[in-house]
């Protein structure tokens, strides 16, 4: 929660930002904080999938973990949906400001 407030607000420090440090280091603020982000969701998505308990007896002899394969399936569709946002988002962000009269501020 920590570090996607602070992308949050390294966003909008470039949404305010003159200069081109000031533009840099907050670009670099969000990359940071997204790198960051990431295994976390990985972590957070197998603390809620994790795997299937098959217990043959009441004391917990042969007991086996496997995976149904939801986990495979959140780390497959959360990391596809990240790329095609950001495969998405750089030809939008550049029509938007080519077609708009935005700014690449505003974008």
């Amino acid at each position: 929660l920590a570090y996607g407030l602070l992308t949050c607000l390294s966003l909008l420090g470039l949404r305010y930002s003159h200069t081109p440090s000031w533009a840099i280091g907050c670009c670099a603020g969000v990359e940071f904080f997204s790198s960051i982000l990431w295994p976390c969701m990985t972590v957070i998505l197998g603390a809620h999938y994790g795997t299937i308990h098959d217990r043959e007896g009441t004391d917990g002899t042969n007991a086996t973990n496997h995976s149904d394969g939801r986990f495979e399936r959140g780390i497959y569709v959360t990391s596809l949906a990240s790329r095609c946002g950001s495969l998405l988002a750089m030809p939008l962000s550049s029509l938007l400001i080519k077609w708009t009269q935005l700014t690449w501020r505003d974008v």
